[in-house]
């Protein structure tokens, strides 16, 4: 299952969230589409290149309250690093080892990719959000 920014949506729109892009590639049109059609401002780190320096990306990374992500490179870096986690992954993929949660990452809480995952993630960070 592909994921696009625009599925994201109803994360993006948990209010007093600053949300930090680490993902890599070109992604100046989405932050763009965020800012226009959301009202949400997702912060581009300057001066640090999340595909090619990844003791940077380990560094913001580390210094994050929470990495939500789909399986990706950045899902594993923030698991290996003993990041807390929110891994968005199929029911079966094979690095869940047939297991409902990430064992090689212990601060990692799964998710299972489907239709509702995005709302799922949502209401679980607002509720975050209201108990600090």
């Amino acid at each position: 299952m592909i994921s696009t920014l625009r599925d994201w949506t109803p994360v993006l729109l948990v209010r007093e969230i600053q949300f930090v892009n680490l993902q890599y590639g070109e992604v100046k049109d989405d932050l763009l589409w965020a800012k226009r059609t959301l009202d949400v401002n997702i912060e581009q780190l300057p001066n640090i290149d999340l595909f090619n320096d990844l003791d940077d990306l380990a560094a913001v990374m580390s210094s994050m309250d929470l990495v939500i992500s789909t399986d990706n490179i950045n899902s594993h870096l923030a698991g290996a690093l003993g990041a807390t986690l929110w891994y968005l992954a199929p029911k079966h993929w094979f690095l869940l080892c047939g297991q409902d949660f990430a064992p090689f990452y212990p601060r990692a809480e799964f998710f299972e990719l489907n239709q509702d995952t995005y709302h799922k993630v949502a209401t679980n960070l607002d509720l975050i959000r209201n108990n600090l």
